[in-house]
């Protein structure tokens, strides 16, 4: 709903020029404190289709990873990245729900050399369990 009616219109008025801001800012300030303030946290925007720099300990892909928002090439390369972006072990937590203080569905799973583990689900988990789940079988 807030994306639909909020969101999308405010990006498409910003790249018209038609709206002027000096910062959005995506996470909760409590989050960006830690960022700034824990050398063992490290907070970063990632393009999805793009492979990672470095490898990491957890990745988190709140309400982004939709198979309707990537082709099925693109949404396969995503699941490469994730996966070559993860350290051995690495957690992914991966969830999506409809407005604050709404269940969360998702999930954590945990990079194997076979591709993903679910280790944890949170209400209905994630339409793309199984995509996850048998990402190594199909790559």
């Amino acid at each position: 709903f807030v994306q639909f009616l909020i969101v999308t219109p405010l990006l498409k008025a910003h790249k018209l020029g038609k709206v002027h801001s000096r910062e959005l800012n995506l996470f909760a300030p409590r989050v960006l404190k830690a960022d700034n303030d824990n050398k063992n946290f490290c907070l970063a925007q990632h393009d999805l289709l793009q492979p990672f720099k470095e490898q990491v300990h957890v990745i988190r892909a709140m309400n982004v990873l939709n198979s309707s928002y990537f082709s099925d090439i693109e949404f396969a390369k995503v699941l490469e990245n994730l996966h070559s972006g993860l350290k051995d072990g690495g957690l992914l937590i991966v969830g999506s729900n409809q407005a604050s203080g709404t269940v969360v569905h998702g999930g954590i799973y945990k990079k194997t050399p076979k591709g993903f583990q679910k280790i944890y689900q949170s209400g209905d988990g994630v339409a793309i369990d199984q995509l996850l789940l048998k990402f190594r079988e199909v790559s």
